[in-house]
């Protein structure tokens, strides 16, 4: 994120460079001559590159190029969807005004508390260092209904078994399910190779991770983005009327906070065990 909190593509080749990319960043991000840098990169100076962006944003990389080089490894993720970044701008608006100060940084998901499903998604606010939860936040409340996302991310062709990266990777909370024992509060990704390079790429590091390996089916099971992309709500409908029109907070409380809900409260705070008896009873997965 740049120094206005807006998410950029950049190009990275120290350590201290690659820890700016770090966190989840639920907006879509400006990508405005990164191809052409990559493209520069893998001719001009040979350098080996890794690029990473949704799965979109590599299939047009791919496109751009016009071919595979063998000094690209080209890694996406799995995506629900990208929000608009104005609609993200009016939310940081919204922020600046409820605490009286200026947002100097923002981060998606916290680890503050781990990763537990109770808490795995802690926004944090860079003014005072204000932090909340996921059901205390319009914004991301909005994005994981799915309510809040790019139309051509509900027909999105990319969300798909077709891949156009080497790697794909991911959270993936499904493993306290299948594999409880590998579970760790500290969060568990699935890395899924895609081709013969991401193959031999992922081979030539994976001794330095802790790891166990699943079918795809099962981790299908718990990332359905994997296959297809995310169904359009009905809350899509009115979700982005007003925003070129109404000030930053009006838009928030009129678009955004109908989504915050007592349901999504309780289901926070409930216990795992109950939880997952209630599912169980209810006939869900």
């Amino acid at each position: 994120m740049d120094r206005d909190n807006t998410v950029v593509h950049r190009k990275a080749t120290t350590v201290d460079g690659i820890r700016k990319m770090q966190n989840s960043k639920y907006v879509q991000s400006d990508m405005r001559g990164i191809y052409s840098d990559v493209k520069n990169q893998l001719e001009v100076s040979s350098a080996k590159v890794l690029f990473s962006g949704t799965p979109c944003q590599c299939a047009g990389l791919m496109a751009y190029l016009g071919e595979d080089y063998d000094n690209l490894i080209c890694v996406d993720f799995i995506c629900h969807g990208v929000p608009s970044p104005l609609a993200f701008q009016k939310y940081l608006g919204w922020l600046s005004e409820r605490f009286g100060e200026e947002v100097h940084s923002y981060q998606f998901r916290s680890k503050r508390y781990g990763w537990g499903y109770r808490r795995c998604m802690i926004s944090t606010i860079e003014m005072n260092r204000h932090h909340w939860t996921r059901v205390f936040d319009p914004y991301l409340m909005c994005f994981l209904q799915a309510i809040n996302y790019r139309e051509a991310c509900y027909r999105c062709k990319f969300n798909s078994e077709r891949k156009y990266s080497d790697i794909t990777i991911g959270d993936f909370g499904g493993v306290r399910e299948i594999q409880p024992d590998f579970f760790d509060k500290t969060g568990c990704s699935v890395v899924l190779a895609n081709s013969e390079k991401g193959l031999a790429f992922w081979n030539g590091i994976s001794s330095k991770f802790d790891k166990v390996d699943l079918s795809y089916d099962e981790i299908c099971r718990f990332n359905p983005n994997l296959k297809e992309p995310c169904k359009r709500p009905d809350a899509r409908n009115s979700v982005y009327v007003g925003i070129n029109d109404l000030p930053d907070s009006d838009y928030v409380r009129k678009a955004l906070f109908p989504y915050l809900s007592v349901r999504s409260v309780l289901s926070y705070y409930m216990p795992f065990p109950l939880k997952k008896a209630i599912h169980i009873l209810l006939g869900r997965k």
